[in-house]
């Protein structure tokens, strides 16, 4: 939507008939398209994209029906990576069976993601680290495969499930 403004101008030109006074308006009124018009037609493409961006990051690190999170955001061809995820699964196949059913791993490969730079971005907003791996348990940022190295199973069961391993 467009807000149109209109500009006023004394306009008196010799080949226009005259009126008599009374009658006779010495102003015009042309429309003009504001130059500092607003627009509602909704976000621009990249607001969208930081939305959707959002969305992707929010969605993959929330706790949702119960079930803990681990979030992995990745690259397939990367050393840390392979590494953070094969600690990851290692530790979850290690849990007992109740506590496999609670637990949910989810993985960001950003190098198949069209959006990969968008998320990488705002991950840095988020944590301040755009290097992957970037790993979330249970909705708490960790960081990246050397810091996941410095937790030991106990402490990530305890920020899973709030208790340490027996």
């Amino acid at each position: 939507m467009i807000t149109r403004s209109f500009i006023t101008l004394a306009h008196r030109t010799s080949s226009i008939p005259r009126l008599p006074p009374a009658t006779r308006s010495p102003l015009r009124f042309f429309p003009l398209a504001s130059l500092f018009a607003t627009t509602s037609s909704g976000p621009t493409a990249q607001q969208k994209l930081n939305m959707t961006v959002q969305d992707t990051v929010n969605n993959a690190i929330t706790t949702k029906d119960g079930k803990k999170k681990i979030a992995i955001f990745s690259k397939t061809y990367c050393p840390y990576c392979l590494k953070a995820k094969s600690r990851i699964n290692t530790y979850v196949s290690n849990l007992a069976v109740n506590e496999k059913d609670q637990v949910e791993v989810v993985i960001l490969e950003l190098d198949e993601l069209e959006d990969q730079g968008a998320i990488q971005n705002y991950l840095q907003e988020k944590t301040n680290q755009r290097t992957v791996p970037n790993i979330f348990i249970a909705e708490k940022h960790i960081g990246g495969s050397s810091d996941l190295e410095g937790y030991k199973d106990a402490d990530i069961k305890k920020l899973l499930f709030g208790t340490a391993a027996s």
